[in-house]
C-alpha cells in the first residue's frame, strides 16, 4: 500500500513537473510573440508620428505663405478690406486685349435672361453689373439692364438695351440709345444715334449726330451733319453744314457753314454766315 502511494506520488509529480514546463515554454512563446508585435507597432506609430510631423510642418509653411500673400485683407464682421495693395483680375492669356470669357469682375448674379446660351459673353477685363448684358470684347463698363458691348473701352452706365458699338463710345442712361461712332456719347433719351467721331447727344428722342463733333441737346428727330454742329432742341431740324447751329423750331435746315436758323418753322439757310428766325408769333 506505501509502495503504490509513494509510486502515485512520483508520477503525479511528474506530471507537475511536465504540466510546469510545458507552461512555461508556452508563456515564453506568448511572450516572445507578443514583444514582436508590440515592437512592430512601435515602429509603425514612429513612422505615422514622422509623416505626421512632416505634414504639419509643411501646412505651417503653407499657412506663413498665406499670411504673407493676404497680409493686405482684412476681414471685419461680413466686410472684407484690401489696404496696402492692388487687386488685379487677368484671364492668365498674358494680354489685356485678349478675350476668354474670363478676368471680368461681376457684382451681383449677372443673370442671363434672354442670351440662353452665353455665345455673347466672351469678353474679358470688363466691369458688369446688372443682368441680361452681352460683351464680347475688353475694358467695357456695363451697367443697368440688357446692354450690349461689342468694342473695346466702351461703356454703358444705366439705362436699358442701350449699345455702345465703337471704340470709347459712351452711354449714360435712357434706352434703346445707340453709339457708332468713336468716342462719342449718348445722355439719356431714347432711340438716339451718335454717328460722328467725338458727337454728343444729349436727351430727345429719334435724334443723331453725324459728322466730328456735332451736338444734338433735346427734341426729336433732329440732326446735325455738319463738323462741330449743333441743333438745340425742336422737331425735324438738321443742322447740315460745319459750324452750323438751329435752335428750336420744327423742319428747319441751317445749309450753310457757319448759318443759324432759330425758331419758326421750315425755315432753312443756304449760305455761309447766314441767319433766319421765326416770327414772334410762328403759325406757319
Amino acid at each position: 500500500m506505501n509502495k503504490m502511494t509513494k509510486k502515485n506520488r512520483n508520477i503525479l509529480t511528474v506530471s507537475n513537473l511536465i504540466f510546469a514546463l510545458v507552461f512555461c515554454v508556452n508563456f515564453s512563446v506568448k511572450a516572445e510573440t507578443h514583444t514582436d508585435e508590440i515592437y512592430g507597432w512601435k515602429h509603425k506609430l514612429q513612422k505615422q508620428i514622422k509623416e505626421l510631423k512632416r505634414q504639419n510642418e509643411m501646412q505651417q509653411q503653407s499657412i506663413d505663405e498665406l499670411k504673407a500673400l493676404l497680409g493686405c485683407v482684412v476681414k471685419i464682421d461680413n466686410d472684407f478690406i484690401i489696404e496696402g495693395c492692388n487687386l488685379h483680375v487677368r484671364n492668365a492669356l498674358g494680354q489685356t486685349d485678349s478675350t476668354d470669357e474670363t478676368g471680368n469682375v461681376i457684382i451681383g448674379y449677372n443673370e442671363d435672361i434672354s442670351i440662353g446660351d452665353g455665345s455673347q459673353r466672351t469678353g474679358s477685363h470688363n466691369l458688369i453689373m446688372g443682368v441680361d448684358h452681352r460683351y464680347t470684347s475688353y475694358g467695357t463698363i456695363v451697367h443697368g439692364t440688357g446692354h450690349s458691348t461689342s468694342v473695346q473701352n466702351a461703356a454703358a452706365i444705366g439705362g436699358a438695351h442701350n449699345r455702345p458699338h465703337n471704340f470709347g463710345a459712351v452711354i449714360i442712361g435712357g434706352s434703346e440709345n445707340f453709339v457708332s461712332a468713336s468716342q462719342s456719347v449718348v445722355i439719356g433719351g431714347s432711340f438716339n444715334d451718335a454717328g460722328g467721331a467725338s458727337s454728343v447727344v444729349v436727351g430727345g428722342q429719334s435724334n443723331s449726330t453725324f459728322s466730328f463733333g456735332s451736338l444734338v441737346a433735346g427734341g426729336n428727330g433732329n440732326e446735325a451733319d455738319g463738323g462741330d454742329s449743333a441743333v438745340f432742341g425742336g422737331q425735324g431740324n438738321q443742322a447740315m453744314a460745319g459750324w452750323s447751329v438751329v435752335v428750336g423750331g420744327q423742319g428747319n435746315a441751317a445749309w450753310g457753314e457757319h448759318s443759324t436758323v432759330t425758331g419758326g418753322r421750315n425755315r432753312s439757310v443756304n449760305g455761309p454766315y447766314d441767319w433766319r428766325a421765326g416770327t414772334l408769333f410762328e403759325t406757319e
